[in-house]
């Protein structure tokens, strides 16, 4: 019997995993390497003042067949006010160069969202302030939703379901086998563990460079014994981008919620902050998110070396912008899947005595219901080995 497990991780398929593994009555902890659990769905905050932006995830999109499946998930959600579905003025722009692994993921066969079925992508969408409220709305999505809150409230939501509290500074420093168990080191501090399950990123589960933060000591040699799955691992690719937070000290009227700028070199899109969405007049921050090929071209340039460019580029895209009083930067080195782990299988059994789990987005697509379908994917494993013990 599986007595302990550890999740690393404090992101959406961490959440949901350790909420369906502590339903199931099994012992849970969780180390996140970041101060405050989210993952790439983290609201960053201002310094020393009010005011959030999310950086990462904008929107949520229930994609593909998923829809009835996780509709209890969002019906949840929107019930605890996290999520608040999005109907909004729109128009859609298909001639817009897509970079979602949700639309990869379905033009491979896979689940995702397809160019003649709605809902359509995000990407391809202008969100406007209706000039009259009492116009009819063009475009209602009912499979689109907006977290008003922060996205961050979304993984906040599912880690208060699971009642699991989240050791944060506490990145998987070492993992190594011994006498039928793991011995996990993190933060200077080793642990003893019957299983553990990885949400982190597959390259950086590898520890490729740029070397990462939580890297596994010995993974290779674990993965030695099955290269078939040793070489699925390293087909597995990310998109990278460069983001600015940009906050401002007084109600700025920007017009539209979310605007993408599918011609510009540098920017891919802005939004306003998602816990004023539906307030625009009032919202005091900014993302702004490069396009996926620009942050390529400079992988080897540090987030501080790109601010200066990016804002640049804000300027001349808006030149009435008010100068903000702070602007924060940031790079999601693996920001999403563009090449996922070959079948979308959720989660892969790397060891199996003591068991070791891969699961997260590098098993399925970047997004709300990929990360969920992970999670069912590492839960159902650990339990059927649980229940072979």
């Amino acid at each position: 019997m599986v007595g302990r497990v550890l999740v690393v991780g404090g992101g959406l398929t961490a959440a949901s995993l350790a909420s369906l593994l502590r339903g199931a009555g099994v012992q849970v902890a969780v180390w996140d390497k970041a101060g405050r659990p989210g993952g790439r769905f983290t609201s960053h905050r201002r310094r020393g003042a009010a005011g959030q932006v999310d950086l990462g995830g904008q929107f949520v999109t229930a994609s593909g067949g998923y829809r009835q499946l996780h509709a209890p998930h969002y019906a949840a959600l929107v019930a605890a006010g996290v999520l608040r579905p999005l109907q909004r003025r729109s128009s859609l722009q298909l001639g817009e160069e897509r970079e979602e692994i949700g639309v990869r993921a379905a033009q491979a066969g896979g689940p995702g969202v397809s160019l003649k079925t709605r809902p359509v992508s995000l990407d391809h969408l202008y969100f406007e302030q209706p000039e009259d409220t009492r116009d009819p709305v063009n475009l209602v999505m009912t499979d689109n939703y907006v977290a008003p809150h922060g996205t961050e409230a979304i993984v906040r939501h599912f880690w208060e379901t699971a009642g699991v509290k989240v050791q944060a500074w506490r990145p998987l420093e070492e993992l190594r086998p011994a006498g039928g168990e793991w011995v996990a080191r993190g933060g200077g501090v080793e642990e003893i563990f019957d299983c553990v399950v990885t949400t982190m990123p597959v390259p950086q589960l590898l520890g490729t460079p740029p070397r990462p933060e939580g890297r596994i000591e010995g993974v290779e040699e674990l993965l030695a014994k099955n290269p078939a799955v040793a070489s699925r691992l390293r087909s597995v690719e990310y998109n990278s981008v460069f983001c600015l937070g940009l906050f401002f000290d007084r109600p700025v009227d920007w017009g539209r919620y979310t605007k993408y700028w599918p011609s510009d070199d540098m920017i891919r899109y802005m939004a306003v902050d998602t816990a004023r969405r539906g307030h625009p007049a009032a919202a005091a921050s900014l993302c702004v998110q490069s396009h996926v090929r620009w942050a390529e071209q400079h992988l080897h340039r540090t987030k501080q070396e790109m601010a200066a460019p990016l804002l640049e580029a804000v300027r001349r895209l808006l030149p009435d912008m008010p100068e903000p009083a702070e602007v924060l930067v940031h790079k999601w080195r693996y920001s999403q899947t563009s090449r996922p782990y070959p079948g979308h299988p959720g989660a892969v059994l790397l060891h199996a005595a003591p068991p070791l789990l891969a699961a997260g987005d590098s098993f399925t697509h970047s997004n709300f219901d990929g990360c969920l379908h992970s999670a069912r994917a590492a839960a159902a494993k650990l339990l059927e080995i649980i229940g072979s013990k």
